[in-house]
């Protein structure tokens, strides 16, 4: 990638994400809207790191089942906070028995997460929109994308 920034080559493929983020300073880069193949990213965490592994795990299905959910971090408070809510999210937000169990972390500590970060949807328009990146594939499945949330017990 360097030989693009010095001006040795006049084009190179690379993750559209990767290419926004990297190269964002150079005026005359222009990123092409085709995609040229799929790519699959994903946290990794060390094999003897067990419990991190879950809760990072938990984290990601959680941002994806958040906005699934419609929750997001200008409504979580009040769907936090109303006993009308309905029982997937009461659980979500461990209110209830059923999801995150198992994890050495509090019931609601997906309630904290998206209060701070806001759901996946939120992540990515913040940090990926300003680049004019669109969805795609990660997007939720019932939106043509490839994300679906996990069936929590």
């Amino acid at each position: 990638m360097a030989a693009v920034s010095n001006g040795e080559c006049t084009a190179t493929a690379n993750n559209n994400a990767l290419t926004f983020t990297s190269y964002q300073n150079y005026g005359n880069l222009q990123v092409l809207p085709e995609q040229f193949g799929i790519e699959v990213y994903a946290a990794g965490v060390l094999i003897a790191e067990n419990d991190w592994r879950e809760v990072a795990s938990a984290v990601v299905n959680g941002l994806i089942t958040a906005e699934y959910l419609g929750i997001s971090s200008s409504n979580v408070d009040a769907l936090y906070n109303n006993p009308n809510t309905n029982a997937a999210i009461k659980r979500f937000f461990g209110q209830q028995p059923g999801f995150f169990t198992g994890l050495n972390v509090p019931p609601n500590f997906m309630y904290s997460v998206i209060k701070t970060v806001g759901n996946y949807g939120e992540i990515f328009s913040r940090n990926l929109g300003p680049y004019g990146i669109q969805r795609g594939y990660n997007n939720l499945f019932n939106n043509g994308g490839h994300l679906i949330p996990i069936a929590w017990q």
